[in-house]
């Protein structure tokens, strides 16, 4: 008799563990995925903000680009017209 209350004892302490690991296996699972659905909309935000930003810095760019290009080819004509 009492080794059958021995290892109905053992087999309930068996089954609280496994059911513990579980649950933690459980909420890890959770916390994953709340943490990919995080990261997945930080990345479309991002993309969002680069998307609409995006041809206000290419023009912006562009137009540092010109005004550092227009005075080397204004010097370079000046000098072609003195030869």
């Amino acid at each position: 008799m009492q080794v059958i209350s021995i290892l109905q004892k053992a087999s309930l302490q068996g089954s609280a563990h496994g059911k513990e690991t579980c649950e933690n296996n459980l909420t890890a699972q959770k916390e994953e995925v709340a943490r990919a659905d995080i990261d997945a909309a930080f990345e479309s935000a991002c993309r969002l903000i680069v998307t609409k930003s995006l041809p206000g810095w290419i023009e912006e760019i562009w137009a540092e680009h010109l005004q550092s290009v227009q005075p080397a080819s204004a010097q370079a004509k000046q000098s072609n017209e003195r030869f």
